[in-house]
């Protein structure tokens, strides 16, 4: 009869993961130094030379060109001018409202106080009519097509007008 031996020493792995440990640390550094250089590359751009009534006169042109009434895709054109003006009010007056309802637009606008009365009218009415087309798949005419590209037109004409006043 033996004794009970005592536990054997574990031995040391084989392989060495520290090499693993290094390239994880490398890889980061390298991501962190990407970033910043992304930061910097996107801080450096200059705000666009073009001013948002000028983005609006060319989407707007851009969509008239388009000719989508002409091929009875008026619900298609009502859709890009509402997204045209919207976006176009929302750079012009610094508006936080992507996402928002046309309801909770107007209202952002009405409490904003940038635009007259009768200029506020004329958006709404515009920004109704879109939703009509968009949402209750309401045709309009190619005549209701100029139209409202004309009203927004205008809407972008005055109320850069009053920005230069």
């Amino acid at each position: 009869m033996r004794d009970i031996t005592p536990p054997e020493p574990v031995s040391e792995p084989e392989h060495d993961y520290h090499w693993l440990a290094w390239g994880g640390v490398v890889l980061l550094g390298a991501a962190l130094m990407f970033a910043v250089w992304e930061v910097k590359r996107r801080m450096s751009v200059a705000n666009p030379a073009i001013g948002p009534e000028r983005w609006a006169q060319a989407e707007l042109e851009r969509i008239q060109q388009m000719g989508l009434p002409a091929d009875g895709d008026g619900i298609r054109h009502h859709a890009l001018v509402s997204e045209v003006a919207r976006r176009y009010f929302e750079r012009r007056f610094r508006l936080k409202a992507p996402g928002k309802t046309t309801a909770e637009f107007l209202e952002a606008m009405r409490q904003g106080g940038q635009l007259k009365p009768e200029q506020f009218t004329i958006l709404q009415d515009a920004l109704d009519r879109c939703d009509l087309a968009k949402f209750a798949r309401v045709s309009p005419t190619a005549e209701e097509c100029d139209e409202l590209s004309r009203n927004v037109r205008a809407l972008v004409k005055q109320t850069s007008q009053a920005e230069t006043s």
